[in-house]
Order: structure tokens, then sequence, then C-alpha cells
């Protein structure tokens, strides 16, 4: 078994987890918040200084997944944050999300799960591009108003 520790970037190269197997940062950080630092950040996992494997906080709640949905803009996050998170050896991505997924008030859910089966086919054509995988994470019904069971996650992953 491996342990892993969630760390943003800035964190990392403060300091690494030493009792920790490897760090999962968040997907967000590297296009958005942290962006600044995050050549420094690939220097130190391409030195081995941090051992990466998985992210969290896979898509940013500006991002649509249902409702009003830019698929030229989900597309371009999707090649753009996928080809950087390979760059620093991250494989495994979480895709929770919840303020991006999150179904707008009268939108039809039918509709909305069409939306997220959409989205779960470029994730995997992207995500397979670099080796990677997409896991589904139920999130709370206090996050977010779909896919808040595993059962719904599993049902979701059969579907894509």
């Amino acid at each position: 078994m491996k342990i892993g520790i969630c760390r943003n970037m800035k964190e990392c190269l403060e300091g690494y987890p030493h009792k920790a197997d490897y760090v999962e940062i968040s997907a967000m950080d590297i296009l958005g918040a942290q962006k600044e630092i995050y050549p420094e950040f690939k220097k130190a996992v391409d030195k081995g200084a941090i051992i990466t494997y998985s992210c969290n906080g896979l898509f940013p709640g500006d991002v649509r997944l249902t409702g009003d949905v830019n698929w030229d803009t989900v597309k371009a996050y999707c090649d753009e944050t996928f080809y950087k998170l390979a760059e620093v050896n991250i494989h495994m991505l979480v895709f929770g999300s919840g303020k991006a997924k999150h179904v707008p008030d009268g939108f039809d859910r039918q509709k909305a799960w069409d939306q997220l089966y959409k989205l779960g086919a470029l994730l995997s054509d992207t995500a397979k591009q670099y080796g990677q995988t997409v896991v589904v994470e139920p999130l709370s019904y206090s996050e977010v108003n779909i896919v808040n069971t595993v059962d719904e996650a599993a049902e979701y992953a059969r579907h894509v």
C-alpha cells in the first residue's frame, strides 16, 4: 500500500511530505492559482525531489459541465490540463468537481446526465492519450446535486 497526501504545488516546494509515498495535487493549481510556479514544480518532479501520482480538483467551477456547456472550452481545458498533468507524472485523475458539474435549477436532469456522459467520453479519450485514468468521485449532497452515491458513480462509469 502507498500513502499519499494532498498538497498544493507551493506547499510541496516548501517541503515535501517525507512520510508520504507521493503527493496528490489539485489540477486547478496547474492552470489556475499557482500556474506561475508550475515550471519550478515540474523541475522538482523531474529531479525526483517530489513524487506525484494523482490529482484532485479536476475542473474549476467556472468551466461548466452541465447546463450551459461550452464544449470547445471544456475540450481545450482538458487538452492543456491533462498534458500538464502528464508532464509531472500524474496518472490518476479524480473527477469530483462539484461546482463545475452542479445541475442548474430547472435544468432537465436527463439532459444533465447526457452531458456528463458526453464529458466522460471526452475525459476517457483525452486521458488515454497520456496513459492516465480518470476516477469518478461521488460527492455529498451538500456539495453537488448529481453523482452523489457510489451506485451513481459506478453507473456513470459503466455508461461511459
